[in-house]
């Protein structure tokens, strides 16, 4: 185990999700929204997570159809890579299509532009980020009505492949933030995406397709 009891992980979490426990650390889920700080500065590299990783390789290798929903941070993650290299590689491994993320910021866009033209009584928290969506639900419940009543991208995007293509579709999210894991399950959203994986998961599933 690469854990070395160092708490620094118990020190940055923002939501005091992490406990020390006799022979370990322990997440608190109930806590826990999901910001990635525990695994990204953990000096020993002891911390990871769980995705959607194997359900996608399991749909991928009997055929299913499914959309590749790509967030639009992508040239930041995959810098090395061209956008028709990705995709190709993509297709190549399964995907039946690739679909920009950003589509879905285009949809919700509107949706904002639309109520920011209305009067309103209370200032406007953005509703893309989930972290600060959990942060706010957990500890901040004061503000939940000042929480936009707008889906993220992601969800809309997810939605409006359903629409299009059918429930014969698997859509799944690919993303750098892990917090939208536990997005696509919450209660007002679930069913509008499969799956969630990150691009640290693409890259496993790309191998050396590209």
């Amino acid at each position: 185990r690469r854990c070395r009891k160092c708490l620094y992980c118990i020190q940055i979490c923002p939501a005091k999700a992490i406990k020390l426990q006799k022979d370990s650390i322990k997440i608190l889920r109930e806590r826990c929204i999901m910001c990635g700080s525990c695994i990204t500065e953990c000096p020993q590299k002891a911390l990871n997570y769980r995705s959607g990783h194997q359900h996608v390789v399991d749909l991928l290798m009997d055929k299913e159809k499914a959309i590749a929903c790509v967030d639009p941070a992508f040239p930041a993650v995959l810098d090395k890579w061209t956008l028709g290299q990705f995709v190709t590689a993509l297709k190549k491994i399964g995907f039946t299509e690739v679909w920009e993320g950003a589509f879905g910021a285009e949809l919700v866009s509107q949706a904002y532009r639309k109520l920011l033209s209305e009067a309103t009584d209370r200032p406007l928290i953005s509703s893309f980020c989930p972290v600060v969506v959990f942060y706010i639900q957990k500890y901040l419940t004061s503000l939940i009505p000042n929480l936009v009543p707008i889906v993220s991208p992601m969800i809309a995007i997810g939605r409006i492949a359903r629409k299009i293509k059918g429930s014969g579709w698997k859509v799944i999210y690919i993303t750098p933030c892990l917090a939208q894991m536990r997005e696509m399950s919450s209660p007002e959203v679930v069913g509008a995406i499969d799956h969630v994986i990150t691009f640290k998961d693409v890259k496993k599933l790309l191998k050396d397709e590209i």
